[in-house]
């Protein structure tokens, strides 16, 4: 009878540690948002049957939104079925990866698409050589305790020197 007793126990353990463990996979999988590497295609974390926006509307804000930034030159709002297609031009990565994670997290989007390509550097842009000169006048400033201590090292050598060839019998 013991036997049968501890079997009984042993299957429902089992079975409520199995479907407590889906349903909590089932439940982190719906909260659970991952950060996906550009280019990649990923499904959404939660898509809704019934959407709460409508396309056109979606559209709109995302529209107003991008064009009060200033920061694309060029750009297009698609949305068909919740899925948002960006695309246009972006002065940077940065710029591109925010207007993505915007419409990702604009309410009834589904998907996004982001097309958007960079403008490519202008010939009259410095900031590469600025960045350089900054750089250098950082390690310039790292430096200059190591040349004083090297000065002064400079100065006890000549000074030592100048003391032990100042006596006639030590030259």
């Amino acid at each position: 009878m013991r036997s049968v007793l501890a079997a009984l126990l042993f299957r429902l353990m089992t079975w409520v540690a199995f479907a407590s463990g889906h349903t909590a996979q089932a439940q982190s999988l719906g909260r659970t948002e991952m950060a996906e590497p550009e280019g990649t295609i990923g499904a959404p974390g939660k898509v809704d049957v019934l959407p709460a926006a409508r396309d056109d509307e979606i559209r709109r804000r995302l529209l107003d939104i991008l064009e009060a930034t200033g920061w694309f030159p060029t750009f297009e709002v698609a949305v068909r079925d919740g899925v948002v297609f960006l695309s246009g031009e972006a002065q940077t990565a940065e710029v591109r990866q925010w207007a993505g994670n915007l419409a990702r997290n604009t309410q009834g989007v589904v998907a996004v698409a982001n097309r958007m390509t960079l403008l490519p550097p202008s010939a009259w842009d410095f900031g590469s050589a600025s960045d350089g000169l900054s750089q250098l006048r950082q390690d310039v400033l790292l430096a200059l305790p190591f040349f004083f201590l090297g000065v002064v090292v400079l100065a006890f050598s000549v000074l030592a020197s100048w003391l032990v060839c100042a006596r006639p019998a030590a030259c």
